[in-house]
């Protein structure tokens, strides 16, 4: 079994269970609706931002929490990171599925020498970075993830060697909507630019994100929907989930992101569910 093979059966099974943690997860927030007390955790729901952690920027009315202080940005070590890619996320016909088999399936890898991660040849699509921070970002070059690696990042590599970044975007997309759920909203995936260009594998075809499956979403009381876990991507195309057909540009689907903390809301109202995202 291939490795979208092993990815598109877990999908697949999420969608059957309709597990909210990878099926698709709509919260709407507003005074009227008991139902905000799903945002339990002490912490404010917020817009991550494509540069630096985010910070709190949209606040259910019903709801009365403080802002954040500079003393309260995470510090994640390799130990944290372990935590966050831990534990089952989906039981379904008596059978659990964890993320620890999924690492050991794929063959992925945590790993904190710089070195070794320097040593891995141009191309490695896969890397993907956990930064102190909290920010797991996909598409990594290996110099200048080894250079974060030397500041405290986890490197998360396929050890089979260069591959698609799908799978380890998903299962960070998921890993994040749990910890989200659980009160952790430190945690969000960034999809980098990648310096050296197209990878050999990814030419033309990117990383599938069916926006309404993988991609957590929070309704705010305007209406707006939004996402916590994922900043708008950098290079991306819209289309539609499950249909063969061609990927248009924003331009050319006539979309204009105005606020780039509302483009999940832009892209879905403006009739597409899924985006193609590309490393430059």
């Amino acid at each position: 079994m291939n490795n979208l093979t092993r990815l598109f059966l877990p999908t697949c099974i999420i969608l059957l269970a309709g597990l909210t943690a990878c099926a698709p997860t709509t919260i709407t927030l507003s005074p009227e609706t008991p139902s905000v007390e799903i945002t339990t955790p002490s912490q404010t729901p917020r817009l991550a931002t494509a540069t630096e952690p985010p910070t709190p920027t949209a606040i259910a009315t019903a709801i009365s929490i403080e802002t954040p202080t500079p003393t309260e940005t995470p510090r994640m070590t390799l130990e944290d990171w372990k935590e966050v890619f831990s534990g089952p996320y989906l039981v379904y016909e008596g059978k659990t599925y964890d993320f620890e088999s999924a690492f050991k399936e794929e063959n992925l890898a945590m790993w904190t020498d710089p070195d070794q991660v320097r040593a891995l040849p141009l191309g490695s699509g896969a890397i993907t970075l956990l930064n102190p921070n909290g920010e797991i970002t996909i598409y990594v070059d290996p110099n200048v993830a080894a250079e974060r690696v030397e500041k405290g990042a986890v490197a998360l590599v396929d050890q089979d060697g260069p591959t698609s970044p799908e799978i380890s975007a998903c299962l960070s997309l998921l890993a994040a909507t749990l910890q989200y759920q659980k009160g952790n909203k430190n945690i969000y995936v960034q999809f980098n630019e990648n310096s050296i260009g197209e990878f050999p594998y990814n030419s033309p075809y990117g990383i599938t994100i069916n926006l309404n499956l993988r991609v957590l979403q929070i309704t705010l009381d305007d209406g707006t929907i939004i996402s916590p876990i994922m900043p708008m991507p950098k290079h991306f195309k819209v289309t539609h989930a499950n249909v063969v057909e061609k990927r248009l540009t924003l331009d050319e689907a006539g979309i204009v992101i105005t606020d780039p903390d509302k483009w999940l809301d832009q892209v879905l109202k403006a009739g597409y569910d899924a985006i193609v995202i590309y490393p430059r």
